[in-house]
């Protein structure tokens, strides 16, 4: 009786494994369509790659590496003297014709006024003349007379066309400086924008990722210095099997465990 118990119990305790064995079989195929675990995943940010929009020498690197930065946070300043030098420059220059401008434009009321004046000096002369004429035709002037209206006609004439002259080519030459005027107000805005660019600063929040700028370093346009990692939008890429995928879809829970933080468990949507 004894031995037929343990011939019994052997058999049981093998037919336990065997259900066992296949409860996990069963459980292992058919977990998919529970729940999904996976460990093939890595974390992805986005990532701006922070450059100098001008060259020059790096005066001082204010952030370090790993470290959280602000919006508007400054990062790094350039040297920023000769850029000054070249916003003064542009300033003076842009001065400078503005004064040329204003004196020509004093200048041009004067020969505009000018011209308007011989403009009706010689409407009355070509009047004179006019009558004189018809009178010379009927003999009633001596033709000494007429010579003196015809010659005084010629001389109004003549200075109505250089007054004419005069107040064109100040209206030319007013054209000429407004065009340069305009040339050098974008060049003074342009090396205030340089000036500007010489302070680099965060554009988002985020965390500097490898730092490669340091003062007393001479930098050229568009040179990378580091990168800001966004803090938000962070994403988990997951390589997950064809036959788990049944139960995934957009907006679904899931759970996320990094590495960097092994006691929280992060509740998000996929």
């Amino acid at each position: 009786m004894y031995k037929i118990s343990r011939k019994l119990f052997s058999l049981y305790k093998t037919y336990v494994l065997l259900i066992i064995l296949v409860g996990i079989v069963v459980i292992y195929y058919s977990s998919g369509y529970i729940f999904v675990y996976n460990n093939d995943a890595y974390m992805k940010a986005d990532v701006t790659k922070i450059a100098s929009s001008v060259s020059g020498v790096i005066n001082k690197v204010y952030v370090r590496n790993n470290e959280y930065v602000e919006r508007g946070q400054v990062l790094v300043a350039l040297d920023n003297q000769p850029f000054k030098l070249a916003v003064a420059k542009a300033q003076a220059s842009l001065s400078q014709l503005s004064y040329e401008k204003s004196v020509l434009l004093t200048k041009e009321k004067d020969q505009k006024e000018n011209y308007l004046v011989q403009e009706s000096k010689f409407k009355v002369s070509q009047q004179e003349f006019n009558r004189y004429s018809m009178l010379h035709q009927k003999n009633i002037i001596s033709s000494a007379l007429f010579d003196q209206y015809q010659n005084s006609l010629s001389s109004d004439k003549e200075a109505l066309i250089n007054s004419k002259s005069l107040y064109q080519n100040s209206i030319k030459q007013e054209a000429v400086l407004s065009s340069q005027i305009k040339e050098y107000q974008n060049s003074l805005s342009l090396q205030k924008y340089y000036l500007s660019n010489a302070t680099i600063r965060a554009p988002h929040d985020g965390y500097v990722n490898n730092l490669n700028a340091y003062s007393g370093e001479y930098i050229k346009k568009g040179d990378v210095l580091f990168g800001i990692v966004a803090k938000k939008n962070w994403r988990v890429i997951a390589n997950i099997k064809e036959t788990n995928l049944v139960n995934i879809y957009p907006g679904k829970t899931v759970w996320v465990h990094l590495a960097s933080a092994p006691w929280r468990f992060f509740e998000r949507e996929s």
